[in-house]
């Protein structure tokens, strides 16, 4: 019994150390479609753990923290954008230079705003729980008894496999990714679908455990 408890939390905390990487892998997913390398997934996650962490410090609203994550992953992947695609930057270099900046500005301002104070009391979603589901054992407390992020990553799993495979701007997403010529040749501005997914996938830097 106590090796199965321990296999239980075993696969909980992975679930839950997953859940961010896996938001930043589906971000990045949108970029490398459209023809833009993301190597900057590092410090889209410590600009969004980091903001998220401030806003609900300070407001007490995880909610709140939340929407400060994607609005720093939006602006953080406004400036990838603008250096790779209009300014023509290399954009291993680019992304490069994010990670560098986002790990020492994070790690500086972490000190100065949490200095004496503990993170460890910041509130947090709330689990969601579903009747009867979440009383299978093993199963049950791994999937059926998670915050509305966990959930979310599943939806935005399946709603991307959709979008990309299924949908008009899926194709053209990846038509400017795989032939940016042939795209522009038939109209579609490829530097404006470029913005669009980069900023995407900057966005989905939610890191709200």
């Amino acid at each position: 019994m106590n090796n199965l408890n321990f296999f239980s939390d075993y696969l909980i905390a992975t679930l839950r150390l997953a859940v961010p990487l896996a938001f930043a892998a589906l971000g990045g997913l949108y970029s490398e479609r459209a023809g833009v390398l993301n190597i900057a997934l590092e410090g889209m996650l410590l600009t969004g753990a980091f903001t998220s962490a401030v806003a609900t410090f300070y407001t007490s609203n995880p909610w709140l923290g939340i929407l400060a994550s994607l609005i720093s992953g939006g602006l953080v992947g406004l400036l990838h954008a603008v250096l790779c695609i209009t300014l023509r930057v290399e954009q291993l270099v680019s992304g490069l230079a994010i990670n560098l900046v986002a790990a020492g500005l994070t790690s500086f301002f972490a000190r100065l705003v949490f200095s004496g104070s503990s993170t460890q009391q910041l509130p947090g979603i709330g689990a969601i729980i579903i009747p009867g589901l979440a009383n299978i054992p093993l199963i049950g407390p791994l999937l059926f008894q998670k915050d509305f992020l966990v959930y979310l990553l599943f939806i935005l799993v399946i709603l991307t496999t959709y979008i990309l495979f299924k949908t008009s701007f899926g194709l053209t997403l990846r038509a400017v990714g795989e032939s940016p010529k042939a795209a522009d040749t038939s109209g579609i501005s490829v530097p404006f679908v470029r913005y669009i997914a980069v900023v995407i996938s900057f966005l989905l830097s939610l890191r709200g455990e």
